[in-house]
């Protein structure tokens, strides 16, 4: 009963806001209220019937484009707010504001409407009219409902200008200003952070989902529950108002159960520069030595199968950036390249064009690739490598090709039993070719009295293919080296996670028969 008895006081609201403020002086602002006014410039025609005519065409329209779920949340405001026009302006027509400044008219106006609106909106409901629109817009044109909102009432509000002139434009731009301040105000609270207590069962996946989404610090409180004796994690945690909404439909989809208390922070204390430097030294350094330490300890616990992407980066950005909160760094750079493979990929110059990033910090990104790459090769000693199917040769090579920018081609020299005699960098060239040396192959495959070899070169910007001048390459060398008795293999293309075996290729194996 108290939720409807709110949301009639919120439409009564807007319909005496309108009548009172709008209608008189023509300040047509927003929604069909406002595009009524523009009609009735040309067509004269009660404002309550106009409304209720249009809302009942957009709600047969809800029912065809947004289904009966969407549509029932509007019907019961759709057809109670002209009803609420036409009583409110037997009353307002008793009010003499004729001597009113119309600016102050469109401020007052713009207040009490948008505390209407937000009375009705807290309830879970709507006026209808063009909220219906934004919908299908929102649902149809793939477009977020903020942009939504601005494309249809932006419209209306122009129209406002053509048909009344700029001043009355100006006029319905601050009541849609102070509607939108003031219905946010009602929604959310006048103050500016909100300081949430979460008690759930699910308070693991809750903090990851405020601390990796938001970048949010979270205290968690012991508490027990005074009817089950039992011990719990109360989480703390401080945030901004506009994301409040969001934040709590979150974790209700986590836990359905559970419980939060929301409370205004009167004051959020944040200490400048000039401040820290004259009265706490210590105390940022404390506060990033904390940060660090935490995740760091994390780490050591968990490893980075639990970090996002911008905490593997914030990470490792500790050993190069001491002062510096790395955090917003390792977000730019993943903004900057789309992904950590591209972040590790990017040329140094462009690495060191990102803002935070200097040259120590681009070096070791750039090292973190190839020390892979090194790890992988130490792993096994090349005695012990045998490769003896494409499938040993595609992962040999796959770990010699990472973080490879330019075309390289690789080749293994080997005995009678496959076994890896000696390991050759033939050649580098560019992103997208590299020439064949096929003179110092052959005098390291003499060299090393070697029986056969497998030749490899990866394709840095492409697929794991080998083009038609890869195939001349391979028949030419197969050539040469069975003159000299040394077979080839096998010819293996790699990019990225793949490779391609030309000598177990239905299409190529004839080469190496």
């Amino acid at each position: 009963m108290k939720k409807w008895l709110k949301f009639i006081v919120g439409v009564t609201l807007v319909a005496f806001s309108f009548n009172l403020f709008c209608v008189p002086d023509n300040l047509a602002s927003t929604g069909v209220g406002g595009l009524s006014i523009v009609v009735n410039n040309f067509i004269a025609i009660d404002t309550s019937l106009f409304v209720g005519i249009i809302n009942i065409s957009l709600i047969i329209l809800s029912f065809i484009f947004l289904g009966k779920e969407d549509t029932y949340k509007t019907i019961f405001g759709a057809l109670i707010y002209p009803v609420m026009l036409k009583l409110t302006s037997y009353i307002t027509s008793l009010i003499d504001l004729s001597s009113v400044d119309l600016l102050v008219k469109a401020v007052i106006g713009g207040i009490i409407n948008g505390y209407g609106l937000g009375m009705v909106f807290k309830t879970g409901y709507t006026t209808g009219g063009t909220d219906i629109i934004e919908a299908i817009v929102c649902k149809y044109l793939k477009v977020s409902m903020d942009k939504a909102i601005i494309m249809i009432d932006g419209m209306v509000v122009a129209l406002t200008g053509l048909v009344f002139g700029l001043e009355h434009l100006i006029y319905a731009f601050v009541i849609l200003i102070f509607q939108s301040i003031y219905s946010n105000q009602f929604m959310l609270g006048i103050k500016e952070d909100k300081i949430l207590y979460i008690n759930s069962r699910k308070n693991k996946e809750i903090r990851k989902f405020l601390s990796e989404t938001y970048n949010y610090g979270i205290t968690i409180l012991k508490g027990k529950g005074g009817f089950s004796n039992k011990s719990n994690d109360i989480l703390v945690v401080s945030i901004k108002s506009k994301f409040y909404l969001d934040i709590k439909e979150v974790i209700l989809l986590i836990d359905d159960k559970a419980f939060i208390t929301v409370c205004d922070s009167y004051e959020t204390v944040y200490i400048n520069k000039e401040e820290r430097k004259n009265k706490r030294p210590d105390s940022s350094r404390n506060l990033h030595e904390n940060h660090r330490a935490r995740v760091r300890k994390r780490f050591e616990h968990e490893g980075l199968k639990t970090f996002a992407d911008h905490n593997v980066l914030e990470l490792l950005l500790f050993y190069s950036i001491p002062q510096k909160d790395t955090n917003d760094i390792a977000h730019r750079l993943l903004d900057e390249f789309g992904s950590l493979s591209a972040v590790f990929d990017a040329p140094k110059d462009v690495l060191m064009n990102v803002v935070g990033v200097g040259e120590n910090t681009a070096t070791l990104i750039k090292l973190m690739p190839e020390l892979f790459s090194r790890y992988e090769q130490d792993k096994i000693k090349n005695e012990s490598i045998v490769l003896n199917s494409a499938e040993a040769a595609g992962k040999y090579f796959m770990s010699r090709f990472i973080g490879a920018n330019t075309e390289k081609l690789y080749a293994v020299c080997l005995d009678n039993n496959c076994k890896v005699k000696k390991f050759v960098e033939v050649s580098e060239g560019n992103p997208d070719y590299t020439d064949l040396n096929m003179r110092k192959l052959v005098s390291e495959a003499i060299n090393t009295n070697s029986s056969s070899v497998i030749i490899s070169h990866n394709h840095p910007s492409g697929v794991a293919a080998p083009s038609a001048a890869d195939v001349d390459a391979t028949r030419a060398l197969i050539l040469m080296l069975k003159k000299l008795g040394i077979r080839v293999n096998d010819h293996i293309i790699v990019a990225g996670k793949n490779y391609f075996s030309m000598a177990t290729s239905r299409k190529f194996e004839y080469l190496f028969m």
